[in-house]
Formats: structure tokens, C-alpha cells, sequence
């Protein structure tokens, strides 16, 4: 008998319910190439390339990390900036490894 893979499911994770996407994949991974620098959501889109398909999953995922305080806001900015918090990388790269795992 061949035994039969189910698809990823809803992992809970810090209260949430997070679904593992590759969109949501990658912006761990941006976030992480660089953990000092800034972000706006744009930014963040314009960064995987595929801005058009995206701009609705990178706010969530976003709003996501503020809340769970790993992104915190940078002050006196026109439009919402973040960038990862001190000490929040190594969640973050929890997180991104749990992802990789549950495909």
C-alpha cells in the first residue's frame, strides 16, 4: 500500500492560523537576507518580483509579525516602515524553517 501525502495544512503559531504559501515563504526570506533594513509593503512586493500577485498576502503577513512584535515600526515615516526587531531574527528563521518543512 502506497502511502499517500496530504496536502500542507493550517499550522497554528502564535495564536494564528498560518497556511505555509511560497509568497509568504519569500518574504521571510527577504526579511532575513537583510534584517537591517526598512520596509514598506511596496517595497516588500516590489522585492519578490511579482508585485501584481502578492500585494494582498504581503500586508497580512506583515500585520502578522507587528502584532506577534518581531517587525516593529520606524518612526516619522511618510508610509508604514518596519524592520525586524532585536532579537526577533531567530523566530523569524523558526518560523521560515517550520515553513519549509510542512510542504
Amino acid at each position: 500500500m502506497v502511502a499517500v501525502r496530504e496536502p500542507p495544512t493550517y499550522r497554528a503559531w502564535a495564536g494564528f492560523v498560518i497556511r505555509p504559501l511560497p509568497v509568504r515563504a519569500a518574504i521571510l526570506d527577504a526579511l532575513l537576507a537583510d534584517p537591517e533594513a526598512e520596509w514598506t509593503i511596496r517595497s516588500l512586493a516590489e522585492a519578490l518580483d511579482q508585485a501584481g500577485q502578492v500585494h494582498h498576502q504581503v500586508p497580512e503577513l506583515v500585520a502578522l509579525l507587528m502584532h506577534e512584535r518581531l517587525l516593529g515600526p520606524v518612526p516619522y515615516q511618510r508610509y508604514l516602515t518596519v524592520r525586524v526587531r532585536n532579537g526577533a531574527e531567530t523566530a523569524i528563521r523558526f518560523l521560515r524553517c517550520e515553513w519549509r518543512t510542512s510542504h
